[in-house]
């Protein structure tokens, strides 16, 4: 998918918080899908006024349009490494990402980015895998990858419980943060919470374009061969023999219009759009619901 604003805008914000990127690797060679004047108001955005003309360098990246080198540069990067399946982008390394990777990569980079690659990739497990097992000890993983709403893109999209899963300490890992927004320059991002913390399932059902950005540091010494994780409400259940309870209901998980329906449908036919225009129907409608979900200023 390349990097965008949103992208670049959380590229930005995790090396502001731990994200070494001195040795970068990503998966393919992304481009930078936004403008020098668009990318000039994310840098403000964290306090940084670039010198004139800047952003267009770094969009130009010595005379190759459009390509991320010059702007993880910024972010920290001093050596980048971009691996692809095809030599087409002038990828630096060429490896079908299905297959195990060689072990010379291994534990090389401080920080693996996956801009809207791993979705793209059939056999995920050997993919991620080999993210996982690229960064050193103390190193992170990053991903920009699509969620919900959209089918057809790549193979998959993903929820947040497959990263949790993943990313998780018995395999030598652990999500730091997690966000989830719908596409748009001006998106309003959410903190994820992992399904062990709310006791039950992390879902959405909404109808745009949705996207979570995840961010995992290695803390382990090594990764296992058998990465896979259990979906965790299920555990419980196969220890105890009994069904989990079902997820408390806290501050309207269910749209205040399913629970209030029959009061509403009286309302509304009494008022009709005059009330309308009194409720703060944005606010009932958004997806992004407690305990699952929390504004990220």
């Amino acid at each position: 998918m390349g990097i965008d604003v949103n992208g670049a805008r959380f590229l930005l914000d995790a090396s502001r918080n731990g994200v070494n990127m001195e040795r970068c690797a990503t998966l393919g060679r992304q481009e930078m899908h936004l403008s020098a004047r668009r990318l000039e108001s994310v840098f403000r955005s964290f306090s940084v006024d670039l010198e004139e003309g800047a952003a267009e360098c770094m969009l130009d990246n010595n005379g190759c349009r459009g390509y991320c080198e010059g702007f993880l540069s910024r972010c920290g990067a001093k050596r980048i490494t971009s691996f692809d399946n095809s030599a087409y982008e002038g990828a630096t390394a060429v490896h079908d990402f299905n297959l195990p990777l060689p072990a010379e990569f291994e534990g090389r980079f401080s920080c693996v980015i996956d801009s809207g690659t791993l979705e793209h990739v059939f056999d995920f497990p050997t993919a991620i895998g080999n993210c996982m097992r690229m960064v050193e000890q103390g190193g992170h993983f990053l991903s920009i990858t699509p969620c919900n709403n959209f089918m057809g893109h790549g193979f998959y999209q993903f929820s947040p419980e497959l990263f949790y899963g993943v990313l998780s300490e018995k395999n030598g890992y652990a999500v730091e943060r997690m966000f989830i927004f719908e596409s748009g320059p001006d998106a309003r991002w959410y903190r994820v919470a992992a399904p062990r913390e709310v006791g039950g399932r992390v879902e959405l059902a909404n109808s745009a374009m949705t996207y979570l950005l995840v961010q995992a540091r290695r803390t382990g010494v090594n990764v296992p061969q058998d990465i896979t994780p259990q979906q965790s409400d299920y555990i419980p259940m196969w220890v105890s023999g009994r069904s989990a309870s079902p997820p408390p209901d806290q501050d309207g998980a269910l749209p205040l219009f399913t629970r209030c329906k029959g009061h509403l449908k009286g309302l509304l036919k009494a008022k009709g759009r005059e009330l309308l225009r009194l409720l703060p129907v944005e606010r009932l409608r958004t997806p992004f619901r407690r305990p699952w979900y929390e504004p990220y200023e």
